[in-house]
């Protein structure tokens, strides 16, 4: 995640700063932690990930 900010534009056609990064993430349930990119980390990013799509799917299931 470093070398990617790094380069102007490299997050993709629609994510051209830092903020759509980080709505992205959002969007897709990816917790912030995954910019650190410290492999040690990974358990917990998992738990994290686990939480943030639980609470994406229970917000669709409530909006149904």
């Amino acid at each position: 995640m470093a070398e990617i900010r790094k380069w102007n534009g490299a997050f993709g056609n629609e994510m051209k700063n830092e903020a759509d990064l980080k709505k992205s993430l959002d969007e897709n349930a990816i917790p912030e932690l995954v910019l650190q990119g410290i492999a040690s980390n990974y358990l917990v990013f998992l738990e994290e990930r686990a939480k943030l799509m639980s609470l994406k799917i229970k917000e669709y299931y409530y909006s149904l």
